[in-house]
């Protein structure tokens, strides 16, 4: 056994090819989706409800929580 519960993760960005991703991270037993980054807070906020991710961020600038 891994020195690991879970890796996570976090995409920058939320158009297709993210969504193709946050689907794959999903699939995966040992994965958790924790964050997206993105250039609209509107979109950050979508992607984030999509995919049920605890933390969006609506720039690139912004400090971490």
């Amino acid at each position: 056994m891994a020195d690991y519960e879970y890796i996570n993760w976090g995409i920058l960005g939320a158009g297709s090819i993210a969504n193709r991703l946050a689907e794959g991270v999903l699939a995966l037993p040992d994965a958790k989706l924790m964050a997206v980054g993105s250039r609209d807070q509107t979109k950050a906020d979508a992607f984030a409800d999509k995919y049920s991710i605890p933390n969006r961020h609506g720039n690139y600038d912004a400090p971490g929580k």
